[in-house]
């Protein structure tokens, strides 16, 4: 049975173009439910067919999005297996995790990711939350009132809700993303 190690860190990483944001109404439109979600465990050459159930199982007790990388060959004795959670897109929580991987990597071929975790009814869309954004957004930021801003770190996962023209949100949000060694925090949704 191969050791899964996982390392649940709250991310949320935005897929709104650099500069763009929408309102409140585009957003409440395009976002999934915060709660639900479904995992899709990709073939492999190396896991079994019970590995790939342990696999599944392990990744549904995730928050979308997220991805689980491992080292192909032998991934307990590799000491690179890793899972990621709460990003704001599958593409964002891909890339984490075969960087967290591949920077444990000891042993083994580069990694791979071998799951995914997405909302449940999942297709691509213009923006996407992580699930603990998502759930802010709905109890938090709708019920604040305009000028309100949210600033999504797209690397560090930080995010930050803020009253007036974006900058509260921005600094709150780059505050976070630096404890994270990032600051590339950028205004995804705005209400003015």
């Amino acid at each position: 049975m191969v050791r899964w190690v996982a390392v649940a860190i709250g991310l949320v990483v935005a897929t709104v173009a650099q500069g763009e944001s929408v309102t409140t109404k585009v957003a409440r439109g395009q976002l999934f439910s915060p709660k639900g979600s479904s995992v899709e465990v990709f073939p492999t050459d190396f896991l079994g067919e019970a590995e790939a159930k342990a696999v599944k199982g392990y990744a549904a007790q995730f928050e979308y999005y997220a991805a689980f990388a491992v080292s192909p060959g032998d991934p307990a004795d590799s000491g690179s297996a890793v899972g990621l959670a709460n990003f704001h897109s599958e593409a964002a929580a891909r890339t984490a995790a075969l960087g967290a991987c591949n920077a444990r990597r000891q042993t083994g071929r580069p990694c791979i990711v071998v799951a995914v975790t997405r909302p449940k009814g999942w297709k691509p869309r213009n923006i996407q939350l992580s699930a603990e954004a998502t759930a802010a957004f709905r109890k938090e930021y709708r019920k604040a009132r305009a000028p309100k801003a949210m600033a999504i770190s797209p690397s560090s996962g930080a995010w930050a809700i803020g009253r007036g023209d974006g900058s509260r949100a921005l600094a709150t949000c780059n505050d976070r993303a630096a404890k994270r060694g990032r600051q590339d925090c950028q205004i995804a949704i705005a209400d003015r």
